[in-house]
């Protein structure tokens, strides 16, 4: 067997060393050379007139159902359904027999107490007269004055009674309260009422209001008096002009919505109450962080953007608002003046060092 030199086995580890180490030039090329190149833009912050679309319900301005005060038997019927009434047009009388008969009563109960009332002035007239020439004695005049008090008092009784009696009468005459279209009619000639049954349920024509929500972030900027532009689904051709007439003082709980009311002409005629309705409304300019749009990713439903910071890139989840041409708007996950990665996110991962193509813009 050949055995090896001494100095032979000595140096063929060193031999093996050299040959792996690289040489110095490649070590300083390899790192940059592979980083990931990158474009980006710089986040801003504008003033921006912010346009938002709710959708609601058209009521009308007042819905109201018409009963009676007092019981009676129907005795005519003069509207029904369908119908256009102006206000005080009669819809229905009860029959008013009885109730005549009450107000003669009445009237009659007047008479009687004002001809005790003349019966009792006279003879307290005639006690003055008499007392200071103790013709009667203090008691007897004080008899005849307490005798006027109460014939006062019954006088003026009798008269509301009266008034009383008459205003029944009158009540036996249903009328509108205000132009309206009839809506229903729930009642018979001949059928007996008792007192506050329905009979009609009048829907207010000419006028009629908007009811809807906006969400909890615009909230702030609803006010009485913004202008908006209303749209219904059967005339999309024709937009109304309006402004927010009421506003809710405090949020829905459940929807965490504010309600508000809009209030507009119906100069057509052709709007129903019920109708389902889109409302734009302007509010006021108001500052915005935005984004270039081709800077927010999205993964798994999630939105997301990649920030340059010293070199490396973070992952940011965003919370976006409205979209205006190119850029978005950020309502939480960015600042105004961050550098946001526009071109190469395929190729990132949080932390990673990156080469920034374009100077931020």
């Amino acid at each position: 067997m050949k055995r090896r030199s001494p100095i032979a086995l000595v140096l063929f580890p060193l031999l093996i060393g050299c040959a792996s180490t690289p040489a110095p030039t490649e070590v300083a090329a390899t790192p940059q050379s592979k980083l990931p190149q990158v474009s980006v833009k710089t986040v801003s912050q504008e003033p921006l007139e912010r346009t938002v679309e709710v959708v609601g319900t058209i009521l009308a301005e007042e819905r109201v159902t018409v009963s009676n005060e007092v019981p009676g038997t129907v005795a005519s019927i003069e509207a029904d359904f369908g119908d256009i009434v102006e206000a005080g047009h009669v819809l229905m009388q009860l029959d008013p027999r009885e109730l005549d008969l009450q107000l003669g009563v009445a009237r009659a109960g007047v008479a009687q107490a004002q001809a005790r009332l003349v019966k009792a002035r006279a003879s307290a007239a005639r006690a003055r007269t008499l007392y200071p020439e103790e013709a009667i004695s203090k008691e007897r005049l004080d008899s005849v004055e307490a005798e006027l008090g109460i014939a006062e008092a019954d006088a003026e009784a009798a008269r509301r009674q009266a008034a009383l009696a008459d205003k029944r009468r009158s009540d036996a005459i249903i009328r509108a309260p205000f132009r309206a279209a009839i809506q229903a009619r729930m009642v018979a000639l001949g059928q007996h009422v008792a007192p506050f049954t329905p009979l009609f349920e009048l829907v207010a024509i000419g006028k009629l209001k908007f009811r809807g929500e906006v969400p909890e972030r615009f909230a702030p900027g609803i006010r009485a008096g913004l202008p908006l532009a209303l749209t219904v689904e059967s005339q999309q051709e024709t937009a109304i002009s309006a402004t927010i007439t009421r506003v809710a003082s405090a949020l829905t709980q459940s929807s965490r919505t504010l309600p508000f009311e809009s209030e507009f002409e119906d100069a057509t005629g052709k709007l129903a109450p019920g109708s389902f309705a889109r409302v734009r409304i302007r509010l006021a300019p108001s500052p915005a962080v935005l984004a270039p749009r081709e800077a927010v990713i999205q993964f798994a439903g999630v939105d997301r953007a990649f920030v340059v910071r010293d070199g490396k890139v973070e992952t940011r989840t965003l919370r976006l608002g409205q979209q205006f041409g190119q850029q978005v708007e950020v309502i939480d996950g960015l600042e105004s003046g961050e550098q946001v990665v526009t071109a190469g996110q395929d190729r990132l991962e949080n932390g990673l060092a990156v080469k920034v193509l374009e100077k931020p813009s």
